[in-house]
């Protein structure tokens, strides 16, 4: 879990596979190919549901900060598991999500303002209350992306909901906001 600032707190994409798997012993369960109860997995082995869950968040990185490096990265492992996705999809539905994101420009929801005035915070809310699969949204300041930082926020909070560099026309009602996603 972390803040987002406005007295929102969000699960990371990894919390929710931790919390699930909480109650089994370290290895799997007994019986579990290559997990006895007690036995560990060793340092520098994640859980398939932990890389499958960090590919998506790694190309959502990769599209809020345009660093190549973690679409890099993600699209190595989406390569890696081509064959599962390919033979057994439904095996694997976070790693569909993710090439999912990969294959299309997402949806961006910058939004611009004081990060923690109520205004900005109602417009961050209501950009995650509307269900959109390949959206992103940030802010335009600190590690983002340059064409987000040239979306100025004239009088308060304002939020734009752009594909590429296209953007439509900037709102300051978490309403207007929600239909235009």
């Amino acid at each position: 879990m972390y803040d987002t600032g406005c007295g929102m707190r969000r699960r990371s994409p990894i919390d929710g596979d931790r919390r699930r798997h909480h109650h089994r012993a370290p290895g799997g369960p007994p019986g579990h190919p290559g997990g006895r109860r007690g036995e560990g997995r060793g340092p520098g082995r994640a859980r398939r549901g932990d890389v499958r869950a960090a590919v998506l968040a790694l190309l959502r990185l990769g599209k809020i900060t345009e660093r190549e490096a973690f679409t890099v990265a993600a699209e190595k492992t989406l390569q890696s598991f081509a064959g599962r996705l390919a033979q057994f999809p439904q095996a694997v539905p976070n790693m569909l999500k993710a090439l999912d994101f990969s294959l299309q420009e997402p949806k961006r929801v910058v939004v611009s303002g004081k990060p923690a005035a109520l205004p900005t915070c109602r417009l961050v809310q209501a950009a995650h209350s509307v269900y959109q699969p390949n959206k992103i949204v940030l802010g335009n300041t600190g590690p983002v992306e340059p064409f987000a930082r040239t979306l100025p926020a004239k009088d308060g909070a304002l939020a734009y909901v752009c594909t590429g560099t296209a953007c439509l026309q900037p709102t300051d009602n978490p309403r207007t906001l929600k239909d235009l996603l």
